[in-house]
């Protein structure tokens, strides 16, 4: 009796894997051909990995064939009916957007259609915030680069107008009598050609110095307007003493 007891034994536990696993085999085979009927464009590896989690807790601790593969059923028609509204919102924005902030489509379709929407303006507020960086970069380049050019345009304008032979420009002052041609005084007939010679000397300063004024204008700092206006002040003391050393 103990032998025959131990067989029966053997044989009940052998017959109890292979119902397990005939059953394991037979849930396996449903869930395969429920990943074949999804309607996303992937391989069937890729499906697998995807959504086979998913369908195999619908049907977990279920014992009846017939209600296996109704739920089985049930769910790849819930996970086409939510591919299709993916694709449908990703087409839209296709359209409207391009696809370079989809390139990733394929993994965007097997989301839930809110997580879809929530993505897409997460990724369009994103480009929006970099295209505005981006721009007030370039202006701001434009900008250091319209400045430099003033201000080397500034540079070159208050170096242009020199004296020639002299080293030092000299601004004349509104007042300056460089800012007007001076009237030849009157002399006689014997220091006439002295008179002469000195009227050409005077409009040779006078033209020189014309454009200085404009230089002297320019100026921004006050220490330089300081300095200019000192200068101009000893050079227009300097040319009244010339005037009045060649009138005694």
């Amino acid at each position: 009796m103990k032998e025959a007891g131990e067989e029966v034994r053997r044989a009940r536990l052998d017959l109890d894997k292979l119902v397990k696993a005939k059953k394991q085999e037979v849930r396996d085979k449903h869930i395969a051909d429920a990943i074949e009927r999804i309607e996303w464009d992937a391989p069937v590896s890729q499906r697998e990995r995807t959504f086979g989690g998913e369908l195999e807790a619908v049907i977990k601790g279920k014992r009846v064939l017939k209600s296996i593969i109704k739920d089985l059923k049930t769910t790849v028609a819930i996970i086409n009916g939510r591919i299709s509204k993916a694709k449908a919102i990703l087409d839209e924005f296709e359209g409207v957007h391009g696809r370079e902030l989809i390139m990733d489509r394929q993994s965007l379709e097997t989301k839930t259609p809110d997580q879809v929407e929530a993505e897409l303006r997460r990724r369009l507020d994103v480009k929006r915030a970099e295209d505005e960086k981006r721009k007030a970069q370039e202006e701001a380049a434009k900008a250091r680069a319209e400045a430099e050019a003033a201000k080397a345009e500034t540079v070159k304008q208050a170096q242009a107008p020199k004296m020639e032979g002299a080293s030092v420009i000299a601004p004349s002052l509104d007042d300056s009598p460089f800012a007007r041609k001076p009237k030849p005084q009157e002399a006689s007939d014997a220091d006439m050609d002295a008179a002469s010679e000195w009227t050409v000397f005077e409009s040779a300063v006078v033209m020189a110095f014309g454009p200085i004024k404009s230089a002297k204008a320019n100026l921004k700092h006050p220490s330089n307007v300081e300095r200019a206006t000192k200068f101009a002040s000893a050079v227009n003391a300097a040319w009244h003493a010339a005037k009045e050393g060649g009138a005694q």
